[in-house]
């Protein structure tokens, strides 16, 4: 696990999820990832940033004011989220 309770951190673009993971048919909005899948409802939090409020069988993670569970790989990694704040 990457991150920490209390941990502030940025959901992916939607842009990132159309262009690395496969939607799926069954909605057609949602994506399939390594291990879960990025549904549509969790597509309004994209771009933003969240808070990390619950570490749950040390395989995925809770969010402040939000469901379902969320994994590292829908979130953008601290490097890259430093890149993006250098080049504002």
């Amino acid at each position: 696990m990457r991150y920490n309770v209390g941990d502030k951190v940025r959901v992916q673009s939607l842009e990132y999820f159309k262009k690395n993971f496969k939607k799926v048919s069954w909605d057609g909005g949602s994506f399939q990832g390594p291990d879960n899948t990025f549904t549509s409802e969790m597509q309004e939090l994209c771009g933003k940033i969240v808070t990390i409020k619950k570490i749950c069988k040390k395989i995925y993670y809770n969010i402040e004011n939000g469901g379902f569970n969320w994994h590292d790989w829908m979130f953008v990694p601290p490097i890259e989220e430093m890149m993006e704040l250098l080049e504002e």
